[in-house]
């Protein structure tokens, strides 16, 4: 991507983020409405320009890695509170903000529960279970290794 900050305005392909934001066909501002719409649909206030937002992407260096998927990158609220602002945003990865919305939450015990019974009496056939077997016994050996001090190639 062709970023560059001239006298304080985001360039991008030698135009400023207004002249791109009025030019028309622009994908990224297309990109920013939807972030801003579904902050909205979320109810979370939403106080970046199309140039800060654009700016805060293209100083991260992962604009072009964008999206929701595994190794993607997300633009992300310090401890999902406040706005989306300036001095309260940060770009990680898709997993870190997942992993960052969960730590700390304690589950309730009706979850809890429910994610127990979920696995009581589940049924599994003959090779599920033999290939469970197998995963045993290669975790256990692999364990024994390590604290005999042997080298485990498997």
């Amino acid at each position: 991507m062709n970023f560059v900050i001239a006298d304080g305005k985001t360039v991008w392909r030698g135009l400023t983020a207004v002249e791109y934001y009025n030019r028309g066909r622009t994908p990224h501002l297309d990109k920013f409405g939807t972030h801003k719409r579904r902050a909205k649909n979320h109810g979370i206030e939403f106080l970046l320009t199309f140039s800060e937002w654009l700016k805060i992407w293209a100083d991260s260096g992962h604009f072009h890695e964008r999206g929701i998927k595994k190794g993607q990158y997300v633009m992300a609220r310090f401890g999902d509170k406040g706005p989306y602002a300036i001095g309260n945003v940060k770009i990680i990865t898709n997993a870190e903000n997942v992993s960052e919305a969960h730590k700390g939450r304690p589950k309730s015990e009706e979850h809890r529960a429910k994610i127990g019974n979920a696995h009581l009496g589940m049924k599994r056939s003959a090779a599920a279970k033999a290939n469970m077997r197998a995963g045993q016994r290669k975790r256990r050996s692999a364990l024994y290794d390590y604290r005999n001090g042997r080298r485990s190639d498997g």
